[in-house]
Order: C-alpha cells, then structure tokens, then sequence
C-alpha cells in the first residue's frame, strides 16, 4: 500500500484468498486437521463467528469456513476435551485473513 502499486495489494490479498480456502474444516486441509482439537461447543462458536466475520468484513468466502465449522459439528470426531486457545487462535487467523482479502483493489471491466 506504501508504494501505491495495485500489484502487490493484489497479490496479498490473493495469497490470503488461498490461506482462507485452506483453512476450510474439511478432509485434509488444514482446517480439517485443526478442527479436529475442537469440541462440538468450540465448532459451533467458529461456525457463528465465521458467519459474523463474513458479514462484518464483507467477504462471503468466510461463509465456507463457517459451513464446514456446522457440518463438522455434527460428525462423530468430536473430542470431549475443551481448547479455546485453539478458537481464539483460528479465529484471529481468519478475522486476518479475511482483512486482506478485503484490500485487493476492485478495478473496472475494461470494454
């Protein structure tokens, strides 16, 4: 942004997009292998705070992360052990990410 070059705003933002796809809690993703720490109460806290994310930040591809945050907590995977360092962790991970998605400058259709 210091350089006033949309190039790398962009490609920051674009880095974040993929960080945020990864993130979502499904097979072997990294979301996937995160969300295995977390109860069922944990999965439903980061499937509404996602939701919350999304609207507050504009960026419906957080509604993925939240879709598979309710799905995941309802499978049979759920350990009983509480950790809202994990929560706390991932949803500051993607409230980030969700931010630089947000900065990729919106540029005109060229006709």
């Amino acid at each position: 942004m210091a350089t006033g070059d949309t190039l790398w705003i962009a490609l920051a933002s674009m880095s974040a997009l993929l960080n945020v796809l990864n993130l979502i809690p499904v097979w072997v993703l990294d979301g996937g292998q995160t969300i295995k720490a977390l109860n069922k109460t944990e999965r439903i806290v980061l499937a509404c705070a996602a939701i919350l994310l999304a609207a507050g930040l504009r960026e419906p591809v957080l509604l993925l992360v939240a879709a598979g945050a309710g799905y995941r907590a309802f499978t049979k995977d759920v350990p009983t052990a509480s950790n809202p360092a994990v929560v706390v962790y991932y949803l500051l991970v993607l409230a980030a990410l969700g931010f630089l998605v947000g900065l990729a400058p919106v540029l005109p259709l060229q006709s």
